[in-house]
């Protein structure tokens, strides 16, 4: 039977308190239940109180199965607990399977490979559903579909994100590409201060506002000078910052939040994204993109012609992207210098722009209909790696076997 809902593993003394919807007792036989309670009782009296803790849980929710193992590891047979015994069996219960320990002793089951399809409301999404089904299916399946939500441990002092969130802000106040010169220091100090302001989960001392505050005028001081020298002979049709979109693309509705865009004399367009953190443009061109958030706002827009990273990390400052024409800001690659041929091919194939947003049409095009079918494989993009960086480890337990196989190799 289908359920949507939160399912939730729990030990009984966890359980013991809480209310459900459905309750399975998994593994429950005449050796495991009722428990031995860590509690100076003789028999009668420990039997008296695991009785009541049945009795409890059984009060917990409306809808109850027991899944009793028939063997144990010897595959002798196990008797049911005298609690479940009593217990009246309800219509239409699920027949169990024997239950084995051996590796060996398995039980071939078909694991469904698809849930299911999306529905009208979740035809509108973000671009970070598609990043997570470029990473592996089953993550993508977890995190947009089952809506299963992890707590990060919460770093000490400012992180990434808040990191991020602050510059973003403070950039798209001060970050004029059209102006020839840049905001003086009491102007940049105002703008800082009422970003951190606005930061509703920022919380810090005196002294740690005021590193912070220097740190980042310092930060934008550097950038806005950069831009002025890189953009210095450049003249735009216009330059907007957090641009709001929504585009109907592949089946779905994307709500889109462009960092920057850039419009150039001929009327085509510049995506520009800020990042405080290390950024890679080559995966842009991989088959399956595992950050395709930029080519997303490239197919969204046809007249995009450049796309490009602001990198404003101390150890990759500046643009990073490619770009249509043959001559573009720094750090902006055109795309027909990118060879697609074999390396030790006689006849070099460049590639050039109409080409690649061919390519990246039939990447995302591809994510999008495993989102739209309910695709929930289990298939990690970059094998160990991408389990490494999962949320969902508890869930799926690729990695746990990976880890497993190299212990024992």
């Amino acid at each position: 039977q289908s359920f949507h809902g939160k399912i939730a593993v729990l030990p009984w003394q966890t359980a013991i308190d809480m209310r459900f919807d459905r309750l399975l007792f998994v593994n429950h036989h005449a050796g495991t239940w009722p428990p031995t309670l860590p509690v100076p009782a003789t028999g009668t009296q420990q039997a008296q109180l695991g009785a009541c803790l049945h009795a409890q849980l059984l009060a917990s929710a409306q809808e109850i199965v027991f899944l009793q193992p028939q063997h144990d590891a010897q595959m002798q047979p196990l008797l049911a607990s005298p609690l479940v015994k009593s217990q009246p069996q309800p219509h239409n219960t699920p027949k169990i399977l024997p239950y084995y320990l051996y590796p060996k002793q398995t039980i071939k089951t078909k694991i469904p490979v698809h849930g299911p399809p999306i529905t009208k409301a979740e035809h509108t999404i973000s671009t970070g559903v598609l990043q997570a089904y470029s990473r592996c299916p089953a993550q993508g399946f977890f995190h947009s579909r089952c809506r299963l939500q992890s707590t990060p441990p919460a770093p000490y002092g400012l992180n990434s994100a808040l990191m991020g969130q602050v510059v973003h802000a403070a950039l798209q106040r001060l970050d004029d590409v059209q102006a020839h010169a840049i905001d003086d220091q009491p102007t940049r100090l105002l703008v800082i201060d009422e970003v951190l302001q606005k930061q509703p989960g920022l919380k810090l001392s005196q002294p740690q506002r005021q590193s912070l505050t220097e740190h980042l005028e310092r930060l934008l001081l550097q950038w806005l000078n950069h831009r002025l020298e890189t953009h210095a002979e450049e003249t735009l049709q216009s330059s907007k910052h957090e641009v709001a979109l929504s585009v109907e693309r592949f089946g779905l509705t994307f709500r889109l939040r462009l960092d920057r865009l850039d419009r150039y004399q001929d009327g085509s367009y510049r995506i520009i994204d800020y990042k405080t953190g290390m950024t890679s443009r080559a995966d842009w061109l991989s088959k399956r993109p595992q950050h395709p958030q930029m080519i997303i706002y490239a197919l969204c827009m046809p007249q995009t012609v450049t796309i490009a990273y602001a990198g404003l990390h101390p150890d990759q400052f500046g643009y990073s992207g490619y770009t249509q024409s043959s001559q573009d800001l720094e750090g902006i690659k055109p795309i027909d210098r990118i060879c697609l041929s074999e390396p030790d091919a006689v006849e070099k194939i460049m590639n050039h722009w109409p080409l690649q947003m061919a390519l990246w049409e039939r990447a995302i095009e591809n994510l999008a209909l495993e989102y739209r079918s309910g695709l929930m494989l289990t298939h990690p993009t970059e094998g160990q790696t991408t389990c490494s960086r999962c949320q969902w480890q508890s869930v799926c337990r690729v990695y746990e076997r990976t880890q497993a196989q190299e212990v024992h190799s």
